[in-house]
């Protein structure tokens, strides 16, 4: 196959992708984009008919702010870096307050706020999120089926996982950060498996932009990285005597990651000084953790729970991954020894056995302290695992879910997707099977979506009036004093909000 033929594929998948993606991104967050330039999302879930309704507190307000305040220093109008509008008495070198804005999502905002508004850019930002995450899944997906039809499928059922959803109408930086894991897992496989420096490249971009986006996502990154790391290997070296020499040769595709990886720590370093006299630094009690912890009914109960509904995965779902196992366990019977790992049609069953035991680890830490045994994995996790203690929401740890199901699902459907493998009677039945269980699965996931919006005032002119040094302040500099007046025993009395 020429070069030529090889970009027409790459340029004809990630049409098919951003198309998904859009179409997926329209579906998940109707009615939003009706209301595009003028209102933003705050909850995933309405609790009422009126969808759309004035300025409602919560992080999406929060994260907003800091999206503006990386506007505002690029603008030239406060200094890189530091937060002069909050608990300032008069000295702005005083307001240093390290913050890297979020990037890269927050830089799809201030192109765009600028000409379109604060809701728009807003939900630009939210959208590139979506769309680069789309992409990612499809190409990791691709990687390990290369079957068009299989790898579509995986990419919508991966992308609309609730969890994605719930973080991001909810105006966490996990929801915009969520792009990056399946970006990191593709180009750790092909520094791995093609040994080539361009995904060691990608991979360490997408960790830099992990911890800059959402200091969860670079945390569960680097926790799963060894587990990545193992299983692309295990498929290119399916022999452990070939390991040896096999680890000598990754040292220059894994070099970029390497430095890259190197380079986040140290900025990590710097940027988390502020931290050391915090509640924060000293890890969160188990009592606060308990409290964050959702229910295990959550993983299939439809009903809204709170917290408990955020570990939402659905019955469908979990029925869908019985029957891709059962229809993939009898090509191990099937399968020839000496074939190689990297065939098409072939599926590690060690891969995929580290694979469920993952997600069957993912989903126990998820639940916290409502795991089996009283949480103890996640009390073990905290006493062994550096910083695990430092977690507060348990189920954060599933801006992982979309890649690993991706990848997941791709090994498992391998078999009836391979045109050499032997067509049985059951294979249409299971088939068929397979497609129900997927729409089931989608449509589930949708009905747990459906985003409240609220609108963003209007610019204030007597707010403007007091920030610019004219005749309002008699030539001296520009003070204003805002005072929240939300419920005093409300704890959204930042200013932001």
């Amino acid at each position: 196959m020429n070069a030529r033929s090889i970009l027409s594929r790459h340029l004809g998948a990630t049409g098919l992708l951003l198309l998904l993606g859009l179409m997926l991104w329209a579906w998940m967050s109707w009615p939003l984009p009706r209301f595009f330039n003028r209102a933003i999302p705050f909850s995933h879930r309405a609790e009422n008919e009126q969808i759309v309704r004035p300025l409602a507190p919560g992080d999406h307000l929060q994260l907003l702010y800091h999206f503006w305040l990386g506007l505002d220093a690029l603008g030239g109008h406060s200094p890189l870096f530091h937060n002069v509008y909050e608990f300032n008495l008069g000295d702005d070198s005083t307001r240093r307050q390290p913050d890297l804005y979020y990037l890269p999502f927050s830089a799809a905002y201030a192109a765009l706020a600028p000409r379109i508004g604060h809701a728009g850019g807003w939900n630009a930002a939210g959208l590139a999120s979506v769309l680069v995450g789309v992409l990612g899944i499809g190409f990791l997906a691709r990687r390990f089926n290369p079957s068009p039809w299989a790898w579509l499928l995986i990419t919508a059922l991966a992308g609309a996982m609730p969890y994605r959803w719930i973080t991001l109408f909810g105006g966490s930086p996990t929801g915009f950060a969520m792009a990056l894991p399946p970006w990191f897992a593709y180009g750790l496989d092909r520094a791995i498996r093609d040994r080539s420096p361009a995904g060691g490249l990608l991979a360490g971009l997408a960790l830099l932009f992990s911890y800059t986006a959402d200091l969860h996502v670079f945390y569960f990154t680097i926790l799963i990285a060894p587990l990545w790391a193992l299983i692309s290997f295990h498929i290119a070296n399916p022999s452990w005597r070939t390991w040896p020499h096999a680890i000598l040769k990754l040292w220059s595709p894994l070099l970029p990651l390497i430095a890259l990886t190197a380079l986040a720590v140290v900025i990590s370093v710097i940027m988390s000084r502020h931290l050391g006299d915090t509640v924060m630094a000293g890890g969160r009690r188990l009592s606060e953790l308990a409290a964050y912890s959702p229910k295990s009914i959550g993983l299939i109960a439809t009903a809204s729970a709170g917290m408990t509904s955020h570990v939402y995965v659905g019955i469908p779902f979990f029925l869908l991954l019985l029957v891709s196992v059962l229809f993939w366990l009898p090509s191990i019977a099937r399968r020839k020894p000496a074939r190689p790992a990297t065939s098409p049609q072939d599926s590690s069953p060690l891969a995929i056995a580290l694979l469920l035991a993952a997600l069957a680890l993912l989903i126990i830490l998820a639940l916290g302290t409502n795991s089996p045994g009283n949480g103890a994995v996640i009390r073990l996790a905290r006493k062994i695992v550096p910083k695990y203690s430092m977690i507060r929401q348990t189920v954060k740890i599933f801006c992982w879910l979309p890649p690993l199901v991706a990848v997941l699902l791709a090994l498992l459907w391998k078999p009836c997707c391979a045109a050499t493998e032997k067509r049985t009677p059951a294979r249409p039945l299971m088939l068929a099977l397979i497609l129900l269980l997927s729409g089931w699965s989608l449509w589930q996931s949708h009905t747990q979506i459906a985003p409240q919006l609220c609108r963003l005032p209007a610019a204030s002119r007597a707010y403007e009036a007091v920030a610019q040094d004219d005749k309002a302040n008699a030539g001296r500099p520009a003070h204003a004093l805002a005072i929240p007046l939300w419920p005093g025993n409300s704890h959204w009395t930042s200013l932001c909000e």
